[in-house]
């Protein structure tokens, strides 16, 4: 089979793909949610919490004592942005282990993700109140390690004054400022509006002996605990061109040893619309690579930049050019 294949009730969805390639099968939920301010930093806080501890397994030894037991099944959690949404997303790495009913250990490591992502009450796990206070002088530090990262705070901070004004111009990690608004009972009710308004995308990959009756159960879990609910949520959120053409300079200081010139373009153009293949060609020779017009004419036959490579950005339509010298 070449595709996935696909299950589906209201806005939670399995996408399986039976792979004899691979030696792990792996599981991985995505909740895909619309960024807002109000929600951001809360949200953002979560998948950093979600493995010490659930209800179930109340610390981050007892979780990793139930991945041993699974033949060092791996369990693990991040955080990614899309355009205008979040993606929270845990996932498993189950050992094809040929010894072992598949059926049985399969089922438990899905039950363990479940546990995860599901498994909690207020107050208990990873919502104690200590454990939510040290989480929360984690994530500030997560929060100034990321400015430290010249490069990609530069490209951040100018799809933000380009995206202005939507939710693609919102931080992945939220707010330095927003943290002392918080506490557990106020991340747990942010938790429990992640699971009322996401949509759920659950991937299945591997030798999967029988991946439907996993798909299938898997789904189950999904619209218990989140509700059927309505369709598709995600909109495609391509931001358009704008009509006057005009240029805004934007130049921010800081104590760097190099300096970050980085140039964003709307170009209106989105992954579904019949332009893209072009777009995403042109940006290939244009400066995607090592060997593209940028590279080799401004940093190896000018000298003009220590390194330059261009960017697109499919859910935005956004094309940017980062520069250092």
């Amino acid at each position: 089979m070449d595709s996935f294949q696909k299950l589906s009730a209201g806005r939670c969805h399995v996408h399986m793909l039976p792979h004899a390639g691979f030696r792990t099968k792996e599981v991985s939920i995505r909740l895909h949610v619309r960024m807002d301010a109000q929600h951001l930093t809360a949200y953002a806080l979560l998948p950093h919490m979600w493995m010490n501890g659930t209800d179930k397994f109340p610390s981050t030894r007892s979780l990793t004592t139930a991945c041993d037991d699974l033949y060092g099944t791996s369990v693990r959690t991040s955080l990614g942005k899309r355009g205008g949404y979040h993606i929270l997303e845990v996932s498993a790495s189950i050992p094809d282990v040929s010894f072992v009913e598949e059926g049985s250990l399969v089922e438990r490591a899905v039950d363990l993700l479940c546990d995860v992502l599901f498994d909690h009450s207020e107050g208990h796990g990873c919502f104690d109140d200590a454990l939510v206070q040290r989480e929360l002088d984690l994530h500030r530090r997560r929060i100034e390690a990321a400015r430290d990262e010249k490069m990609s705070f530069a490209l951040q901070r100018c799809f933000a004054i380009a995206c202005e004004g939507t939710p693609a111009a919102l931080p992945r990690l939220g707010f330095a400022e927003e943290l002392p608004k918080l506490d557990a009972a106020r991340v747990f009710a942010a938790y429990e509006e992640l699971l009322h308004h996401a949509e759920a995308h659950a991937y299945i990959v591997g030798p999967f002996a029988d991946f439907e009756s996993v798909g299938s159960a898997l789904l189950q879990r999904l619209t218990e605990k989140m509700g059927g609910g309505s369709g598709a949520l995600i909109e495609r959120e391509v931001l358009p061109r704008l009509e006057n053409r005009s240029v805004r300079e934007v130049t921010e200081y800081d104590d760097v040893h190099q300096s970050q010139l980085d140039l964003a373009y709307r170009t209106g153009i989105g992954y579904a619309d019949p332009e893209y293949p072009q777009l995403l060609m042109m940006n290939g020779i244009f400066g995607g690579f090592a060997h593209s017009k940028l590279f080799i004419h401004v940093r190896e036959r000018n000298s003009l930049a220590y390194t330059v490579w261009s960017h697109l950005d499919q859910t935005t339509g956004m094309l940017a050019v980062m520069t250092a010298d």
